[in-house]
């Protein structure tokens, strides 16, 4: 099946995160668009501004020393 550009690039951008696989992404890009449009928009919003103001971080405090 094809998809329009736009999904497959939403796709592959799922794909980035950690433990994320082709089949995950495709899931989470198909939950996103067709369930939860709202929760959609909310998360673009959230990461358009955590990209925006908080700086890069050496390692997240919970994570260090695992």
């Amino acid at each position: 099946m094809l998809y329009p550009p736009s999904l497959i690039r939403l796709i592959e951008a799922l794909r980035c995160l950690p433990g994320v696989g082709p089949k995950s992404a495709q899931r989470m890009a198909f939950h996103l668009l067709e369930k939860d449009r709202e929760a959609a928009r909310s998360l673009s919003d959230a990461l358009k501004v955590a990209v925006d103001s908080v700086g890069r971080m050496q390692a997240l405090p919970h994570v260090r020393g695992r």
